[in-house]
């Protein structure tokens, strides 16, 4: 059982490594080519399905005996998630220290402006404030929580699809 678990997070980690890079290269295409920036995004939401699914099945075929079971797929969904997560937190610090400071800055102004002048309350203007105030770092930690939960949302319904399928 030990020997599998193993196996499960070799599994994941190859699993997070792809789903990583595509989601890494979807960036860098909407980043270049802007024009692909909504094809490179549902490229990003079929890749999260692909890749849970692709490396759950493998796991589950060659490790388990073809035997499926709903908590197995979960976990490799989760543990996909999770490295994935990692390793695009990672990407994302480099991207936003790679594109300058002052071009995140200057982003940042713009997008505050354009909340100003449609702002009229002083919460919307104190939350203006704070927005002005995002770091790289703040950027990183929302990215990779918010790949984590994609994630998990993902490979419970990918997870549910498998024990239905195979019902």
């Amino acid at each position: 059982m030990e020997d599998s678990k193993r196996n499960m997070v070799t599994y994941a980690m190859q699993g997070g490594l792809v789903l990583a890079l595509s989601v890494v290269s979807c960036m860098v295409i909407g980043r270049f080519l802007p024009v692909f920036s909504a094809l490179a995004l549902m490229g990003v939401i079929a890749s999260y399905f692909f890749v849970i699914h692709k490396y759950g099945k493998l796991f589950t075929m060659q490790e388990m005996a073809g035997e499926f079971r709903f908590s197995h797929a979960f976990m490799m969904g989760s543990y996909i998630s999770f490295f994935s997560s990692m390793l695009l937190a990672v990407a994302m610090y480099i991207y936003l220290k790679s594109m300058g400071p002052d071009l995140y800055a200057s982003m940042l102004d713009e997008a505050a402006k354009v909340w100003e002048s449609v702002s009229q309350t002083e919460q919307q203007k104190e939350m203006v404030a704070q927005f002005r105030r995002i770091t790289p770092v703040d950027m990183t930690f929302s990215t990779m929580w918010c790949v984590l939960f994609h994630g998990l949302v993902v490979s419970l319904l990918v997870s549910l699809f498998r024990k239905l399928k195979n019902i």
